[in-house]
């Protein structure tokens, strides 16, 4: 029997997705900012046989708090806009894992007042009949 396998790069951490947030000040008052990233359980090639499945585990980490009173929330959403960028600064000819291959737990996820770590949302990979040799990425954005 052979075995298929596929190589897919979830979550990929190696891009430094950032985003930054500003804090609402008073009139003339210097604004405040911090910075969030996506951190995942998962930062190597996942390799997988046909038809079998990888969890990855996805956080938001603040770089530093801004001392919030609320809770925050962040959208975690797949991007195949970022392939192409990624393709150009690593010299390589990876595709976009296709939407059937992969499922979200929730696309939320939040931080806590005063906290630096968010709850936990899951993505799930699967190889679904994908094509032997070929490489795909699944860039993950907050």
């Amino acid at each position: 029997m052979i075995r298929r396998f596929f190589t897919a790069m979830a979550a990929v951490l190696p891009m430094a997705f950032i985003a930054s947030c500003e804090k609402p000040q008073a009139e003339n008052a210097d604004p405040v900012i911090a910075t969030y990233y996506l951190t995942a359980d998962e930062t190597e090639v996942i390799e997988l046989a046909d038809q079998r499945s990888k969890d990855v585990r996805l956080n938001v980490k603040a770089v530093e708090t801004v001392g919030s009173e609320a809770n925050l929330t962040f959208s975690i959403k797949e991007d195949a806009s970022l392939i192409a960028a990624y393709n150009e600064a690593n010299s390589t000819n990876c595709i976009s894992l296709p939407g059937d291959c992969y499922s979200f737990s929730t696309k939320e996820v939040t931080i806590s007042r005063y906290g630096v770590n968010s709850t936990t949302a899951l993505l799930t990979v699967t190889a679904n009949n994908l094509e032997v040799g070929k490489n795909y990425l699944l860039p993950v954005t907050i």
